[in-house]
């Protein structure tokens, strides 16, 4: 793997164990909630090839806990 997707998946996996801690107050959660997921690819240039290209992508989200929108 290189480098930025080791940091893409660390960066990830940190935001998704801050992430469990807001389960533990659902009477208090926003009425609006908004946030951003990553996900992460890496695959060789061409078949056969030692060189390899890794991505990030940004996933937003948006939650709405409204009866009514």
């Amino acid at each position: 793997m290189t480098r930025t997707v080791r940091q893409a998946v660390a960066l990830a996996c940190a935001l998704g164990l801050a992430g469990a801690t807001v389960d533990s107050c659902a009477d208090q959660l926003p009425l609006w909630e908004a946030g951003v997921g990553l996900a992460a690819i890496d695959f060789p240039d061409y078949r056969g090839s030692d060189q390899r290209t890794g991505y990030v992508l940004p996933l937003p989200f948006v939650v709405y806990r409204g009866d009514v929108f």
